[in-house]
C-alpha cells in the first residue's frame, strides 16, 4: 500500500498552488507600474502555468496510485473537479463578454465568437478547443487554453493506467491523433510531474543532495529568467518546430523553457517530500489552514478571474489612469469577490457533483440494459 502523502508536503503543494495562481493573476493585471514593467518584461505567468502541470502530475499519479483503483472512480472525480468549474466560466465569459463589449470593444479582440456562441461553448466544453492548429480562448478568456491540454494529459493518462494490452496501445494512440502536435508537446511537461512521483521512493539520495536538490532549482529558475529576454527559448527551440510542422504553436511555443522549468520544479518537489519525510515539519496551525482554504479556491481563481477583470477594467477604467489604486482596488474587488463565491459554490462542492454523476452514470446503465 503506497504510503500516504506528508501532511506537511501536502501544505507546501496547496502553497505552490497559492503562489502560482496569484501570479497569474498578476500577470493579467499589475498592481503598479513597476510591476506592471516586471510581468512585461518576464513571463512568469507561464512559468506558473508549469508549475500547475508539473502539480497536476503528480497529484494525479498520487490520487491513482492510493485511491483511484478503477477508470470509473477516476474519470467521476476528473469530472467532478474540472467540468462545474469550466462550464460556469465559459458562460460567465460569454455573459461579460456580451456587456462589456458594448462598453469597450477594444479590450474584446475575441468578440466575433458572439455571433456563433453555441458552437465555442461545445468546442470549450469539450475541451477540443486546442486540437492540432486550433486557438480558442471562449470569449476571451485567456487562461483557458492550458485547461484544455491538462484536460487530455488526464484522459490520455487515464486510457494508460486503466486499459489493458491492445486497447491500452490503440486508444492512447486515438487519443494523440485527436489531440495532434501542440498536446503532444505539452504533455512531457505534465509528465514531469508523474515521473517525481514514482520516483519518490526509487532514488534515495544523502540529506545534502537533498537540500541541493530543493534549493538549486528555483536560484536555477531566476537566474535563467532574470537574465535573458522574455520567452527566449521561443527562438532556440518553438520557432524551429513551428517551421517543421508548418503551424504556430499558441500555447505550446514556449516548450522549450516549459522542459527545462518542468524538470527544474519535478526536482524540486522531490527534494521537499523527502526533506518532509525527514524533517518534523508542523502541518497544523493558523498558517497551514489558512494555506489550505485558500488553496480550494486556486482552480476557481485561474479559470475565471481573466474575463471578471476585463470586464470590471471596461466599465470602470474609461475616465482613470490605468495604474490608479482606486481603479486597481476596485478591479481586483470585483474579481475576487465573485471568484470566491462562485468557488464556493462550485469548487469546494465536488462531493456533490460526484454523487451526481455517479447516479447519471447508473440512470445511463439502467437504460440500456436489456
Amino acid at each position: 500500500m503506497p504510503a500516504k502523502m506528508p501532511d506537511s508536503f501536502s501544505v507546501y503543494l496547496d502553497l505552490l498552488r497559492v503562489v502560482a495562481a496569484v501570479t497569474v493573476l498578476v500577470s493579467h493585471y499589475p498592481l503598479t507600474a513597476a510591476l506592471g514593467a516586471i510581468t512585461d518584461r518576464y513571463n512568469f505567468g507561464y512559468d506558473a502555468v508549469v508549475v500547475f502541470f508539473v502539480l497536476s502530475g503528480y497529484v494525479i499519479s498520487h490520487a491513482v496510485d492510493t485511491k483511484e483503483r478503477d477508470g470509473l472512480t477516476y474519470s467521476v472525480n476528473r469530472i467532478a473537479r474540472i467540468f462545474p468549474v469550466a462550464a460556469v466560466a465559459v458562460v460567465l465569459s460569454w455573459l461579460l463578454m456580451s456587456l462589456g463589449n458594448a462598453t469597450n470593444p477594444t479590450l474584446h479582440p475575441d468578440a466575433f465568437q458572439l455571433d456563433a456562441p453555441a458552437y465555442y461553448v461545445i468546442r470549450t466544453l469539450s475541451f477540443t478547443s486546442e486540437f492540432w492548429w486550433d486557438d480558442i480562448r471562449p470569449f476571451g478568456n485567456g487562461p483557458y487554453w492550458s485547461l484544455a491540454f491538462e484536460v487530455w494529459c488526464y484522459v490520455i493518462y487515464g486510457l494508460a493506467m486503466f486499459t489493458r494490452g491492445h486497447w491500452r496501445v490503440g486508444l492512447v494512440l486515438l487519443a494523440l491523433l485527436l489531440t495532434g502536435p501542440k498536446q503532444w508537446l505539452v504533455m512531457p511537461i505534465w509528465l514531469a510531474g508523474v515521473a517525481a512521483y514514482h520516483c519518490r521512493d526509487r532514488i534515495n539520495p544523502g540529506r545534502p543532495m537533498l537540500w541541493a536538490l530543493c534549493i538549486l532549482p528555483p536560484v536555477v529558475f531566476l537566474t535563467l529568467q532574470l537574465s535573458n529576454p522574455r520567452d527566449w527559448s521561443y527562438p532556440l527551440v518553438g520557432m524551429h518546430i513551428e517551421r517543421f510542422l508548418g503551424h504556430g504553436l499558441d500555447g505550446a511555443a514556449n516548450c522549450g523553457w516549459g522542459y527545462l522549468l518542468a524538470v527544474l520544479v519535478a526536482a524540486h518537489l522531490f527534494a521537499v517530500r523527502k526533506l518532509c519525510l525527514l524533517m518534523s515539519f508542523n502541518a497544523r496551525g493558523r498558517a497551514p489552514t489558512i494555506i489550505r482554504q485558500l488553496a480550494a479556491y486556486t482552480f476557481s481563481l485561474y479559470i475565471i478571474h481573466h474575463p471578471l477583470l476585463t470586464f470590471w477594467h471596461a466599465e470602470l477604467g474609461q475616465t482613470r489612469d490605468f495604474y490608479s489604486p482606486d481603479l486597481r482596488g476596485l478591479v481586483y474587488l470585483g474579481t475576487l469577490i465573485p471568484v470566491f463565491i462562485l468557488g464556493y459554490l462550485v469548487e469546494r462542492k465536488k462531493k456533490v457533483f460526484r454523487i451526481m454523476i455517479l447516479a447519471a452514470f447508473a440512470n445511463t446503465k439502467r437504460m440500456m440494459s436489456p
